[in-house]
């Protein structure tokens, strides 16, 4: 894919994902739904790229990706499958003591 055909796919798959996140999904599942009808291995290259901008680095552990929301991401391009699960918590933020 050129590097301009790849940026602008980039923005729109971006675009969604926004889109889906506004509509209340956490991170990892906008970007389930962003990816669901792509072959994974086709979009790993631009799959690859959103992750690194949006995906907490350091804590990637094998094919699992964590979003600053507390959802996870699992992709396994072998069978072509993604996995999202959120948080036990639905408020990741610390609690003001009283």
């Amino acid at each position: 894919m050129e590097d301009d055909v790849m940026d602008e796919h980039i923005k729109n798959c971006e675009a969604r994902m926004k889109t889906f996140v506004d509509d209340g999904c956490s991170l990892a599942e906008a970007f389930l739904k962003t990816f669901a009808h792509e072959d994974l291995e086709e979009q790993q290259r631009v799959m690859n790229r959103i992750l690194g901008k949006l995906s907490i680095q350091g804590l990637q552990s094998g094919s699992d990706y964590y979003f600053v929301d507390g959802s996870r991401l699992n992709i396994d391009p072998a069978v072509d499958s993604m996995l999202a699960t959120k948080s036990s918590s639905t408020d990741i933020r610390p609690r003001p003591s009283v």
